[in-house]
Formats: C-alpha cells, structure tokens, sequence
C-alpha cells in the first residue's frame, strides 16, 4: 500500500489513522507494506511549461521532522508498525 503525504491535503494524522484502521480491519493481514510517501513537488516545473495550474506548485517539501510525525501516526493506527515505511525527499526545517 502506497500512500502519498501532501501536507495541507492527505498529510493529517487523522487521515493515517482512518486509512491503518481499515488495512488492520478489512485487509486481514494481507498487506506486507504500508509506505507513507512524502510529497514531491518535481512536476511544478512541467505544469509551468503547460501552462496549467498546479493546485500544490508553491507547496513546499515535508520536513523530516513532519514525515516522522506521520509515521508515527501510521504506526499508532492498528497496523503492524514494522510494516510502515516512510520514504520520500524532505526539506531542511526552517
């Protein structure tokens, strides 16, 4: 399972929670991976060239103090913590 962390949308604890207790509950203990994928923001320069308006273009990178906190989360919801990953790019806090 794949779950991207885009803060100001999906990146929210209660969001995790809700997503590991249906994995814990409904999936029967067949996922074998719970990623939590941080936010990129690469594709900002390809909307730019389309001309296209980009709802997350002036979003910045998570901090790896803020990935941290959603793995947490995620490991908090019901779902086997040694299944959760946390992967991704982040940005140095400010």
């Amino acid at each position: 399972i794949r779950t991207p962390l885009i803060p100001g949308a999906t990146a929210r604890c209660e969001n995790l929670t809700g997503i590991g207790r249906f994995l814990a509950e409904q999936l029967n203990g067949s996922v074998e991976r719970w990623e939590l994928c941080a936010f990129n923001n690469l594709c900002r320069d390809k909307y730019h060239r389309l001309g296209l308006a980009w709802p997350f273009g002036e979003t910045p990178l998570m901090t790896a103090g803020a990935l941290d906190a959603m793995a947490v989360c995620a490991r908090r919801s019901g779902v086997d913590p040694a299944l959760i990953v946390a992967t991704g790019a982040t940005r140095a806090a400010s």
